[in-house]
């Protein structure tokens, strides 16, 4: 194969998956959405949210369940240099892990009718930073300025309608402080 045809068939293969992702956006976008709505972007350690979403179902949606949830995900950023004589290089890698899941399950197997609008309410419950056990590791987090590696903690509020075909969501970033333990 000579070069041409290489770079046609990477750069065909480049188009049809961005493609592909924007079918499906689209489909999405034709199905329904969801809308969440938050009360206020930034809580402490052991405290409530409460927010709202609005479900919006365009076409007709089988459900297999509608939940939210409240999710912190560490982040961790190595950076490895290498200091051998020859040559001086620097070698990065990340690792995500999911550390905090508090689910509130709003309704299990309901059908939507094309042209459904509905708004719910939830409730969801930030850590007791005092009594996690999971979140001691983030107190780790002010000892490893001196190391090689860079931690940091998102969290969001989600929305998901897990049904047949396509999934409706929304997220939203919050920020929980969870320094305030003695």
């Amino acid at each position: 194969m000579s070069q041409n045809t290489i770079l046609y068939i990477v750069v065909g293969l480049i188009l049809a998956i961005l493609l592909g992702i924007g079918v499906y956006y689209l489909l999405r976008y034709l199905r329904g959405s969801i809308k969440i709505t938050l009360n206020k972007k930034a809580y402490g350690g052991d405290e409530e949210i409460h927010g709202s979403f609005d479900l919006h179902a365009k076409k007709p949606i089988e459900g297999n369940f509608l939940v939210a949830r409240l999710i912190c995900t560490k982040k961790v950023e190595y950076t490895n240099q290498d200091n051998d004589s020859s040559n001086s290089s620097t070698q990065n890698s990340t690792r995500t892990y999911e550390v905090y899941r508090y689910e509130n399950m709003i309704e299990q197997g309901s059908f939507y009718d094309a042209g459904f609008t509905k708004t719910y309410e939830f409730t969801l419950k930030t850590p007791d930073a005092q009594k996690s056990n999971a979140l001691v590791d983030m107190l780790s987090t002010a000892m490893n300025f001196l190391s090689d590696k860079r931690i940091t903690f998102k969290w969001h509020v989600e929305v998901v309608l897990d049904a047949e075909g396509i999934d409706l969501a929304d997220t939203q970033k919050v920020y929980v402080n969870l320094s305030s333990i003695t």
